[in-house]
């Protein structure tokens, strides 16, 4: 049970996660259609059972065998649905700091596991190459149990059972035949008993278990439909929400170092933290590197932007390869700014702390 109207949003995007963290699919993609663009062979469907539901339907057992005997191929296989599980009161507990945003302008999403966690990635349209953002989405929070799933509670009361069934005995039963006004009355009274006894059988009721679910075969991935093209141009927005940090890059420094590669350097200062920048010109004799400074407007803000000195000219320094911390961790990467993740830039200040204590 989502508790949604419509299903892009975090608790389905969660469940998605869950079934990918417990392996029941290594891999799950999910596409959505676009507004105006939703007709489909389901459509025809319900089409059909319009058509049968425009003839009277006296009980609910009616309701089933026009389903059932309706022109739809293959034939339909009818079930009562008497309980939901409860997920979004379940998985709460379990979801990230940090709230989806923006997802509801995304049309396609994929969950893959790394490195043991399932993260979260979108593109606006299925035909797009790249997903967003590169380090994915982290929805759950890491090393968590997934015990049964409870049953949605019930809401009967607000059924108003008792005013809708003495509606059927003052106006509708009496304008049956009598030959089968008592079937229809039996039908709506075993309706009407079946519902008001669900409370009751509460726990009775069996509840989801994750860890039994079948695990899947591997299914090739279908190909996106050729109508969505004239669609990649508009503006994209990216998913934002929890994010999954990389993990930084082993070996040394000093045989990865590229000019245009931006770092986070090990200060004992502890004003103006993180000292971070790019490179400008390896000295390799030395085992140093001239970078340039980049600095934030403001102590909250993600986004980098170059440091000048007094008279304009660009703050330039030579520093050791040894006090690099970090490389490759900056995204939208421009000539003149960088943008480090909330999740980085928390992961930096871990690295700062532990450096501090040695």
């Amino acid at each position: 049970h989502f508790y949604k109207r419509e299903n892009k949003n975090q608790y389905l995007m969660s469940f998605l996660s869950v079934l990918v963290e417990l392996e029941v699919f290594k891999e799950i993609t999910l596409d959505f259609m676009l507004v105006g663009h939703t007709g489909n062979q389901v459509d025809q469907l319900f089409s059909i059972l319009t058509t049968e539901f425009k003839t009277e339907i006296q009980t609910p057992e009616h309701l089933l065998q026009k389903i059932q005997n309706s022109n739809i191929c293959p034939k339909p296989t009818v079930r009562e649905l008497l309980f939901t599980w409860n997920w979004r009161e379940y998985v709460i507990p379990k979801l990230s700091g940090r709230k989806l945003k923006n997802h509801s302008f995304q049309h396609s999403f994929i969950f893959k596991s790394e490195n043991g966690k399932s993260l979260m990635r979108a593109k606006k349209y299925p035909q797009h190459k790249e997903w967003s953002p590169p380090e994915g989405i982290q929805l759950l929070k890491e090393n968590q149990d997934f015990p049964l799933v409870p049953v949605s509670p019930f809401r009967v009361e607000k059924l108003c059972l008792e005013k809708v069934f003495a509606d059927l005995v003052t106006k509708y039963f009496p304008t049956l035949e009598l030959r089968n006004r008592r079937e229809v009355e039996a039908s709506w009274e075993r309706t009407k008993t079946l519902i008001e006894n669900l409370p009751r059988r509460f726990n009775n009721l069996p509840k989801m278990n994750l860890q039994r679910l079948p695990k899947q075969e591997n299914e090739p991935i279908p190909i996106p439909p050729s109508y969505l093209e004239p669609f990649m141009e508009r503006e994209e927005r990216e998913l934002e929400g929890q994010k999954g940090v990389l993990e930084a890059s082993d070996g040394d420094f000093f045989d990865e170092i590229t000019a245009q590669m931006d770092v986070v350097i090990y200060s004992e200062t502890k004003v103006n933290r993180p000292w971070v920048g790019r490179v400008q010109e390896l000295l390799s004799e030395t085992r140093e590197f001239r970078i340039r400074w980049y600095e934030r407007k403001h102590k909250k803000s993600l986004v980098f932007h170059p440091s000048v000195n007094s008279d304009g000219s660009p703050y330039l320094s030579v520093v050791s390869v040894d006090t690099v911390m970090f490389w490759e961790f900056t995204e939208k990467l421009s000539d003149d700014s960088f943008k480090v993740s909330r999740e980085w830039l928390d992961k930096i200040s871990d690295g700062y702390d532990s450096h501090d204590q040695c």
